[in-house]
């Protein structure tokens, strides 16, 4: 079993360096539990092992606890009690990128700005933050607004930014709390086929928070379960669809509906419990 020491309350880093390299970047929450100062209890010894690379949904009823545990993970917030391990030189939470539900560009930049946000700390020139931002608006199809301000966007187009800042940092760990929740249906398939291409050439490990079956199921390698507040893990199921995936032919698959109806009959379980 890996060494680990605790920082803070309850989250773990590796011991050495052998150790981080060993973990790479899956990451390991152990019996975490989140009590706040009003006595709410938030989670109640949540545990999952996502492997490196792997694409993890979780879901749940709302209130259950997934924000929390996504903000946990993230290092924005402390466990009661548990552990999170990772890896990293140092800490781990600086391998880390999110991407939020509410818009968190910022609206007095352009584009071009916004995705070079956090790319300034990082000992790169000009020059390398330009072809890196570069690469990014071109994947995510926006190099004709580099120059435009958020106002000028579209709801799917402003998440494109955030998905082409947190995927320019290079970290290895991408957290994503229902980030296509507020968008039409139409654009948000879209934005699931480019995420999943952008993702592929990367394979980052992906925690991704969501209320939708279908959408996990169309993203995601694994899907988690959690039972309403205080959330716990009820079950674990393995999506078992080929990669590359086609986001529209795949829905019409009859799997695919067969996979959503056995996760909506674990979640019933789940509201139960």
């Amino acid at each position: 079993m890996t060494s680990r020491i605790c920082v803070g309350e309850g989250v773990c880093l590796p011991q050495n360096r052998e150790a981080a390299a060993m973990l790479d970047h899956r990451m390991v929450v152990e019996a975490v539990s989140k009590r706040f100062e009003d006595g709410t209890a938030a989670l109640e010894e949540v545990s999952l092992e996502i492997p490196a690379g792997q694409f993890a949904a979780v879901i749940g009823p709302s209130g259950c606890g997934k924000t929390t545990l996504l903000r946990i993970l993230a290092g924005l917030d402390e466990p009661t009690s548990g552990c999170v391990a990772t890896s990293s030189d140092g800490d781990p939470r600086g391998q880390m990128a999110m991407v939020f539900q509410e818009q968190s560009i910022f609206p007095w930049m352009r584009v071009r700005e916004n995705v070079a946000v956090g790319l300034n700390g990082l000992g790169l020139g000009r020059a390398s933050i330009r072809a890196r931002v570069d690469e990014q608006l071109d994947l995510v199809g926006l190099s004709d607004f580099a120059e435009a301000f958020p106002h000028q966007l579209s709801g799917g187009m402003k998440q494109r930014v955030s998905i082409a800042r947190a995927f320019a940092s290079r970290r290895g760990v991408l957290l994503m709390d229902e980030p296509f929740a507020a968008l039409d249906e139409q654009t948000k398939i879209g934005l699931h086929g480019e995420l999943l291409r952008i993702w592929e050439r990367s394979r980052k490990t992906v925690v991704f928070i969501t209320h939708g079956i279908e959408e996990s199921v169309a993203l995601a390698d694994c899907v988690y379960v959690m039972t309403a507040r205080p959330g716990r893990i009820h079950a674990r199921v393995e999506v078992p669809f080929a990669r590359p995936r086609d986001m529209v032919a795949l829905r019409g698959d009859p799997a695919f509906g067969k996979l959503v109806v056995e996760i909506w009959g674990l979640l019933r379980e789940a509201m139960a419990a």
